[in-house]
């Protein structure tokens, strides 16, 4: 992404997207908060995904998982947000790497996997079977999970 367009994106808080991420902020928040028990650690959320979440072209504080945190935190809660997003990343990627995203102990997940596969053609029932994976590696963790 050229840097005059990661520059607009970034000062602009996301555009047309800032109205969807204070909307996933919100409900992150109320299902964190009936989730979780009252804790004096913050609540930590994994973000697994590809370049959307890692932001990819854009400063550190602008990524989505730097604006979800301090969203939350504007909100008095307590988050921490993990960026395990990996420019070009695949659903086997995120897969193959979603051992060590879990070793920072999430209390809950947001999977943004899917893109790359679609643009590389890759078979649609293998991405299927990567997300589901996925989804029941978390589940069996107890880790609630976002798909977005």
């Amino acid at each position: 992404m050229p840097e005059s367009i990661a520059v607009a994106v970034g000062s602009r808080a996301y555009g047309p997207w800032r109205l969807p991420i204070k909307a996933l902020a919100a409900v992150m928040a109320i299902l964190l908060l009936l989730a979780a028990p009252a804790r004096a650690e913050p609540i930590t959320i994994l973000g697994l995904g590809d370049s959307l979440m890692a932001g990819y072209g854009l400063s550190r504080g602008s990524s989505f998982p730097a604006q979800l945190e301090a969203a939350l935190r504007q909100r008095g809660h307590d988050a921490r947000v993990i960026n395990a997003g990996v420019s070009g990343d695949t659903t086997a990627g995120g897969k193959a790497r979603l051992g060590w995203s879990l070793a920072e102990r999430p209390d809950a997940a947001i999977v943004e996997l899917g893109a790359n596969d679609g643009l590389r053609g890759l078979p649609v029932e293998q991405m299927r079977a990567n997300l589901n994976a996925i989804l029941a590696e978390l589940a069996a963790k107890g880790v609630p999970t976002l798909p977005a």
